[in-house]
């Protein structure tokens, strides 16, 4: 299982001195790991993991720069995952009025991440006289729950693959010329056409009338409707095709 790190700081001042440890840049930026009490429960939310504080009246919100470099799952440290799918953000009130927090959230591509990890990063804060450059990892594995509680409406108007952490399900007589990609249910209503494949988590309904043209993947199981078209298997799951995004 992973653990926290503490990586190496540069501290750079007018007088060109040089400090490579993690405890000498505390003691001018500090840094207070937030993350035992930092969860996020929807993909709308962010969290702090960590707390900064000027303890020199050198910095300032503007010129503190943050970078996130790994994300480590907890339950599955082979599982390696793109930094991409999160971002990192300045929030609280900034060091004029308090601490500035380091605030992480979802982000593009994150719709099946649903686990515990390990946030590391690289924190930059300049100042007039003194630059901190730290790495630093959280000593808390943080619950992040990217994945949506509510259905996607498919109307036929999507341009490619449709992917959500949720449910899907489309319109009446909507004509979806791509993938539908879901963390949850999927159903197919009456008189609705998927050119692509289904790939579920859960369950996948293809109503009477319903045509799906490609192949169903479900972790769940396979209804297919009197008067519906779909002549492919139905005991294929999307760990068949090593989908990357999640395991049955």
């Amino acid at each position: 299982m992973a653990g926290p790190t503490f990586g190496f700081s540069t501290i750079a001042s007018d007088r060109s001195v040089n400090v490579s440890t993690a405890s000498n840049s505390n003691a001018l930026l500090g840094i207070h790991d937030d993350s035992r009490s930092a969860a996020i429960n929807s993909p709308e939310e962010a969290t702090t993991i960590y707390k900064l504080e000027d303890n020199v009246g050198s910095f300032s919100r503007e010129n503190v720069t943050l970078d996130l470099m790994q994300m480590t799952d907890a339950n599955d440290n082979s599982n390696s995952v793109d930094t991409s799918a999160f971002k990192l953000e300045k929030g609280g009130s900034g060091f004029e009025e308090g601490s500035l927090n380091v605030q992480i959230r979802c982000s593009n591509g994150s719709a099946f991440l649903d686990s515990e990890y390990y946030v590391e990063l690289n924190i930059v804060a300049s100042g007039s006289a003194v630059t901190v450059d730290t790495d630093r990892e959280t000593t808390t594995a943080v619950p992040i729950d990217c994945t949506e509680d509510t259905t996607k409406t498919i109307d036929g108007s999507e341009d490619g693959n449709v992917t959500t952490g949720g449910s899907a399900e489309s319109e009446n007589g909507a004509d979806h010329d791509g993938n539908i990609i879901a963390g949850g249910d999927v159903t197919i209503s009456s008189g609705s056409k998927v050119r692509g494949d289904i790939i579920s988590g859960g369950n996948v309904t293809i109503e009477n009338g319903g045509t799906v043209n490609g192949v169903v993947y479900a972790c769940g199981e396979v209804t297919v409707g009197n008067g519906a078209n779909y002549n492919g298997p139905t005991d294929k799951s999307p760990d068949d095709i090593d989908f990357e995004h999640f395991s049955c």
